[in-house]
């Protein structure tokens, strides 16, 4: 996860949840496929959470994982990071 923003004590902001961890395929089964791994904090006494949504891409030439996309929520008003898998918000 990313750096906490001050004054957050960083060991409340490391993951302790993972919420997801599936292969999705945003350019349909023949294009190549990503990691969407969504972790999650431990909840603060306001019943506060970070959560980190991001889409990783396999490089195989140099054998690791890339973050192509990252976002994070921190509070709970109701955030939400969703793939959009398919119907009229999927990207082209």
């Amino acid at each position: 996860m990313p750096q906490p923003p001050t004054p957050i004590q960083h060991d409340a902001w490391e993951p302790h949840y993972l919420n997801q961890a599936r292969i999705v395929y945003p350019s349909g089964r023949t294009g190549r496929p990503l990691l969407l791994l969504q972790t999650a904090s431990i909840h603060s006494g306001d019943g506060d959470q970070a959560v980190f949504t991001q889409l990783l891409a396999y490089d195989r030439s140099r054998d690791r994982f890339e973050q192509v996309y990252g976002h994070q929520t921190g509070h709970n008003n109701n955030q939400d990071v969703r793939f959009i898998a398919s119907g009229p918000l999927r990207a082209t």
